[in-house]
């Protein structure tokens, strides 16, 4: 794989944990850093295809698009910089098998690094509450209401397709369900791969898996996390021949 076309960092966590706000300040910190949006891939699909309707297929085609998008970033890497391309992007992927195999398909053609932004559920409501996520477009919500008005796995039925999260018990419904998806998980055995078809760890980073992070950010500001997620991506690039330096800061 083209180490100078660049490298992906997703960062993954449940709705209101402050993802799109350390993506803005890794923006800012780093160099070359750009931001893969998702909801760029849902006005693709989302004319071609209902989403609630024929639900499969519509993830398919996300899957394929994200996949497209990666491989020709990989390669036509940019010349126009001495820094390889940093492509942030943020999500809501749960554990559930539907969103594990969109997880996956991540690993494409770009080394990816996966980092997991946390934080309790107390400190998950307290921060939808803020004021900059009411009426803001949600990158990937996978919510819906089932039959008996509760919350389950599914893609934005009655009300919730495209819309941030602001609504307390929603939040609080869906933590209780959903674990966050990773790529490693634990069992008898030791750590095996979450994906489909037996995948070893060491498939997984013959495929490009950098690593897999989880940063408490309970007690973090936003310039704090997006700190300690740089040097992880830093970190990472190294281990490639990368060798990056922050932006200088305003003093």
């Amino acid at each position: 794989m083209p180490h100078s076309a660049g490298v992906v960092v997703l960062l993954n966590g449940y709705p209101g944990v402050g993802k799109s706000s350390v993506a803005k300040e890794l923006l800012r910190i780093l160099p070359n850093a750009k931001l893969l949006e998702y909801h760029s891939l849902r006005a693709v699909i989302d004319p071609l295809i209902d989403r609630e309707k024929d639900t499969d297929r519509w993830m398919e085609m996300k899957k394929a698009l994200l996949q497209t998008l990666l491989s020709n970033l990989a390669s036509n890497p940019p010349t126009s910089s001495t820094h390889p391309p940093i492509y942030i992007l943020t999500s809501h992927l749960c554990a559930t098998p539907r969103r594990l195999s969109v997880l996956h398909s991540h690993l494409s053609s770009l080394p990816l690094l996966h980092v997991i932004l946390n934080c309790s559920t107390e400190e998950n409501l307290k921060r939808l509450k803020t004021a900059s996520r009411a009426g803001l477009t949600e990158i990937d919500t996978n919510l819906h209401r089932n039959g008996n008005g509760s919350v389950g796995p599914g893609f934005g039925t009655k009300g919730y397709t495209g819309k941030k999260i602001t609504d307390e018990s929603t939040l609080y419904e869906l933590r209780m369900e959903e674990e966050l998806g990773r790529f490693y998980a634990y069992n008898s055995n030791g750590l095996k791969s979450t994906g489909g078809g037996g995948k070893s760890i060491e498939e997984l980073k013959r495929k490009g898996l950098l690593g897999e992070y989880e940063v408490n950010t309970e007690k973090l500001e936003i310039n704090q996390t997006a700190m300690l997620v740089s040097e992880y991506i830093i970190e990472a690039c190294r281990e490639m021949g990368w060798y990056i330096r922050l932006n200088p800061q305003k003093r």
